[in-house]
């Protein structure tokens, strides 16, 4: 359909290659700290695409749909798939909020691995 439709725009069209993180990590030998993904509401997929990553990579930043209802990465769900594979919500980043509702869209959520250091190091309110 969006094919159909960029076309109809006179737009051109490109197919790319679909790689996973793991696939990308696999080749390179060796996996990052840090990942930040923002996939436009297909953050659960990019996800089930880094399951080498888990317990090796310490954070991940995860765009989380709010009131966006259409989205399948909300944040009860990606809460959820981060939980089953050991990593706890530890920070809100970004708001994103409707300029047409006045209500919050989409966050930006800060997931670090639970036996990380990090956790020791808090302290109390």
């Amino acid at each position: 359909m969006a094919r159909d439709v960029a076309a109809a725009s006179g737009l051109q069209q490109i197919d790319v290659p679909v790689v996973t993180l793991d696939e990308i990590c696999r080749k390179e030998g060796r996996w990052p700290d840090i990942v930040k993904v923002d996939a436009e509401g297909i953050d659960l997929d990019v996800l089930q695409g880094a399951t080498t990553l888990f317990g090796k990579t310490d954070v991940f930043l995860v765009e989380c749909g709010v009131c966006a209802f259409s989205l399948p990465n909300s944040v009860a769900e990606v809460c959820s798939f981060m939980a089953n594979h050991s990593y706890r919500l530890f920070d809100i980043t970004h708001l994103n909020v409707s300029p047409r509702t006045g209500l919050l869209w989409l966050v930006e959520a800060v997931f670090v691995r639970e036996t990380s250091a990090v956790w020791d190091r808090l302290g109390g309110y």
